[in-house]
């Protein structure tokens, strides 16, 4: 292509020539497109509500995880302020908030430095993400709106492979690969970030509910799992477990059910005899995964939706 075709990328500076109005017209927006925060962040964003009351102030954003965990967005389309971080801490005890989120045009050095400062101080039971909002345009096209981490909590820091086990290397390089195959192939929902956990969450769309892909070592077989993380876990269990033979013939297996007497955990699984330590078996042990995961997705999606849920 000839250089003089190629087109000019110019950065709006000021958001607000896009979204005049940061109530009416960031939010709403964002909560429409919140995938993107999804994909940047590597969370599963459910339950999304606008406007929530707490104490004196109104979150922008709040929503759910898909273990439950409070997550509150809050946007502000000028640089950082004293109140805003001041919002962000008052939203994080009223509602006992699990991930914070704090998207602004521009992040002051002394507010990046408060949030790497809480999520020293704050371990994993919350997490503090601050992220700067650019919009770009190549030429006349459309604006496209681009998000950058500025600060992040420690576990979302790049993984020190050599401070790894041999057994959490190899799992990482599985599910890595596995992601791989994921995203050549298709699935019908995201693949998160790998880690080096013997599982591999993914959404269906509802907190407390979920889906994870398991590898076993000493028993030789991989898995996968819905899982039901409700207080009432018991009870959703049973109104599922009266549609298991609609919900086997759909799967195409039968599966273990296995409700979780006193815990607020119960789940349903499929297993199968497969050693994920043999690197050569990887592509069959993939495609038994993808097939079901998509089976276990679209199944127990299609449950949870018709549940009467508080």
């Amino acid at each position: 292509m000839p250089t003089s075709e190629l087109g000019v990328i110019e950065e709006i500076e000021d958001s607000r020539e896009i979204w005049s109005d940061e109530e009416r017209d960031f939010t709403p927006w964002l909560c429409e497109e919140i995938d993107i925060l999804k994909d940047i962040l590597e969370i599963d964003i459910e339950d999304v509500e606008m406007e929530k009351n707490v104490g004196g102030y109104t979150a922008d954003i709040v929503a759910e995880d898909i273990n439950g965990g409070k997550i509150v967005i809050e946007n502000q389309l000028t640089e950082t302020d004293h109140r805003h971080l001041g919002q962000l801490l008052t939203y994080a005890a009223g509602l006992d908030v699990h991930t914070m989120v704090w998207i602004t045009n521009k992040a002051k050095e002394e507010h990046k430095e408060a949030i790497d400062w809480l999520n020293r101080k704050s371990g994993k039971d919350t997490n503090f993400f601050l992220l700067e909002i650019e919009v770009l345009r190549i030429d006349d096209s459309a604006p496209a709106p681009r998000f950058n981490i500025v600060s992040e909590p420690l576990e979302w820091e790049p993984i020190k492979e050599e401070e790894l086990s041999e057994t959490q290397r190899l799992r990482l390089s599985f599910w890595r690969s596995f992601k791989e195959y994921c995203n050549e192939k298709g699935v019908p929902f995201n693949c998160r970030k790998p880690k080096d956990n013997h599982w591999y969450s993914f959404s269906i769309g509802k907190s407390h509910f979920h889906c994870n892909w398991i590898i076993r070592k000493r028993e030789k077989s991989v898995g996968c799992k819905f899982i039901i993380t409700r207080d009432d876990a018991e009870k959703i269990f049973e109104e599922i477990k009266e549609n298991k033979e609609e919900i086997e013939e759909r799967v195409g297996h039968e599966l273990e059910w296995n409700k979780g007497e006193d815990m607020k955990r119960s789940t349903i699984d499929l297993w199968a005899d497969y050693d994920y330590t043999v690197k050569d078996d990887w592509d069959e042990i993939f495609e038994w995964m993808k097939e079901n995961g998509k089976r276990f997705y679209r199944v127990f999606k299609d449950e949870v939706n018709k549940l009467d849920l508080d």
